[in-house]
């Protein structure tokens, strides 16, 4: 039986967190949902408190939805 990996699965949830500006484009994880909001990076916010409040928001959004779909 092939190994299935936990996130293929829907049993686990990766989101990267883009901190800093950076060429993204080409890199493997890019087809994840990315935060905050349209990857724009953390300290390219003009108020990076905004950007860590999305990110909150990104997450709790993911773990409400995986929550709901897990007692389904």
């Amino acid at each position: 039986m092939p190994r299935t990996l936990k996130h293929e699965n829907g049993e686990a949830c990766v989101i990267p967190i883009i901190l800093c500006p950076t060429d993204l484009k080409n890199l493997p994880f890019m087809s994840l949902q990315t935060l905050p909001t349209n990857a724009i990076a953390v300290t390219a916010w003009n108020d990076r408190d905004d950007a860590f409040f999305d990110v909150e928001q990104g997450i709790r959004t993911v773990v409400e939805k995986m929550t709901k779909d897990s007692d389904v």
